[in-house]
């Protein structure tokens, strides 16, 4: 009975498909071994009637690469520069490092923009509608939030934009640095830097690539009053 508890247990650790693994068509995941899959085939109705349903594959606890960064930058009312606040911090223990890497994930978040088929003409004493859209500089090493009319949406190009959820983030970072630090202004800056999977590694793709496209791109808020 040692034994076979012992190789129900084992087949449903092997019995994991395992990648992503760089293949031809792109990146995709591999098989678990024929052997494993029908063991854990064969000692499902055992395992299940235990509860043993977990193949103890955990998230490792390390710190991962981070993609996006958030930085806050503040200044007093004298126009002085305060110290700079980047998220996620290395400084903070692990969870709450993990809270703020899910917080610069929400920042990051951004949506396309289509510029509208027609003019709308807003009634009397009502301002146009305005639409705000990540401008790329010419050199493309940094975006800022820009706020046109609608109909001034630039229509030779694709065009995104933060999405609400992200916006409502930035306010409630500027409400915090202000708050917590005594900012007078404050603005945030996102800090991206591209991710390719490991299909970029195949020759057919990686020549594709110049090396710029790996560099960070800044995509800066504005001030906060």
């Amino acid at each position: 009975m040692i034994v076979f508890h012992l190789t129900a247990l084992l087949g449903l650790v092997l019995a994991v498909r395992t990648g992503p693994w760089v293949i031809p068509d792109g990146a995709g995941e591999a098989h678990a071994p024929l052997f494993a899959s029908r063991i854990s085939d064969w000692t499902e109705s055992y395992r299940d009637a235990l509860q043993l349903v977990e193949n103890y594959r955990f998230p490792t606890n390390a710190r991962p690469e981070a993609a996006h960064r958030v930085e806050i930058l503040m200044k007093d009312a004298d126009g002085k520069e305060l110290p700079k606040v980047t998220l996620p911090s290395e400084k903070t223990m692990l969870p709450a490092w993990h809270r703020q890497l899910l917080l610069t994930d929400v920042v990051a978040q951004y949506q396309a923009l289509a510029p509208p088929e027609g003019e709308k003409i807003p009634p009397p004493g009502q301002a146009v509608p305005t639409v705000a859209y990540w401008k790329r500089s010419e050199d493309g090493t940094y975006a800022e939030l820009a706020r046109v009319a609608e109909h001034l949406l630039p229509r030779n190009e694709d065009l995104v934009a933060p999405t609400d959820y992200a916006l409502t983030a930035v306010r409630s970072l500027t409400r915090y640095a202000k708050k917590k630090y005594g900012a007078d202004k404050v603005q945030v800056v996102l800090v991206s830097r591209p991710t390719f999977g490991a299909v970029t590694l195949m020759p057919n793709f990686a020549q594709s690539f110049q090396a710029d496209d790996f560099d960070a791109v800044e995509f800066r808020f504005g001030d906060s009053p």
